[in-house]
């Protein structure tokens, strides 16, 4: 396989990963996918296997310091109490530091690590991307080119997206919000490039959330908030391309117009009947939510 593909399922049932699992098995080829899920028994496998027969499923390091804290009286407040004081002095990778953190920052480390510890350099390119709200209708990597990090952006300014709003105000505060207050959103559930930039990419996003430190514990989509501050500030030393949903690449659809979506013999088109590669967000929208239900779920 020329290229790769990282998500995180941890914590989804078995049947919530099947449109994404089986959308790839259909319509992209060119990738392996490695599936981070609490689950590898011999039964889950095969199961995910039965959507997509090659996904590599990895139960992350950090799961035993997950299940710990799901039983212990005001579990992450408490070990994040006795955790961050030594938080320098721990490895990056650290069960003990990744384990704290919310599924939305931790797969973050995860991959990482993954790059780091196995050797990946047989691939081109790398896409990181959501799995339960996520199909592919082709093969998104046959659109980017082998200089950019491609993102999709919303159909919101941060100062019209009071979650977005909240995700900066926590993570950077008042200055920083009022920075990107008119920059349209870049959502962060999606993105993809050249390996080099991929990697680059998760070291400043790591480095970024051990500097933030623990505003970031049991947040939900604080990634999203690093994701803007990165790319609107320029701290990214690396080509960066910002697609609309009718580019054609990403379509990012709880914003977008919903008489202007529509389903298009198998596929979710946009106006024009462009066809974005991948779709992003599907479940926000009922009728695209019974289609895919249909169509991935036979």
């Amino acid at each position: 396989m020329e290229n790769l593909v990282f998500s995180a399922g941890y914590g989804y049932p078995v049947s919530s990963l099947q449109p994404f699992l089986k959308s790839i098995s259909r319509n992209m080829q060119s990738a392996d996918v490695i599936l981070f899920y609490h689950d590898t028994s011999e039964h889950a496998v095969s199961c995910l296997r039965n959507y997509l027969s090659t996904v590599k499923v990895i139960k992350p390091s950090d799961h035993q310091v997950r299940q710990t804290i799901a039983i212990l009286p005001q579990g992450k407040r408490t070990l994040s109490r006795l955790i961050y004081p030594l938080g320098r002095k721990l490895s990056p990778y650290s069960p003990l530091l990744t384990g704290i953190y919310s599924i939305f920052y931790a797969r973050y480390f995860w991959a990482a690590e993954y790059c780091e510890r196995v050797n990946i350099t047989q691939y081109k390119k790398v896409m990181l991307c959501d799995s339960r709200d996520v199909v592919v209708q082709s093969d998104v990597f046959d659109k980017v080119d082998h200089m950019n990090f491609v993102t999709g952006a919303e159909e919101r300014r941060v100062g019209e997206c009071p979650s977005n709003q909240d995700y900066i105000l926590g993570s950077y505060g008042t200055d920083v919000l009022r920075k990107l207050w008119d920059e349209v959103i870049v959502n962060s559930g999606v993105s993809l490039g050249p390996r080099e930039s991929v990697l680059e990419y998760l070291r400043a996003v790591t480095q970024e959330m051990k500097r933030i430190g623990k505003r970031l514990v049991g947040g939900r989509r604080g990634d999203q908030s690093i994701h803007n501050y990165l790319i609107r500030t320029n701290a990214l030393k690396f080509p960066v391309r910002i697609t609309k949903s009718i580019d054609g690449i990403i379509g990012t659809l709880y914003y977008y117009n919903k008489d202007r979506i529509f389903i298009d013999a198998n596929n979710i088109s946009l106006e024009n009947r462009i066809t974005p590669s991948i779709i992003h967000q599907y479940d926000k929208i009922p009728k695209l939510s019974d289609h895919v239900a249909k169509f991935y779920g036979s």
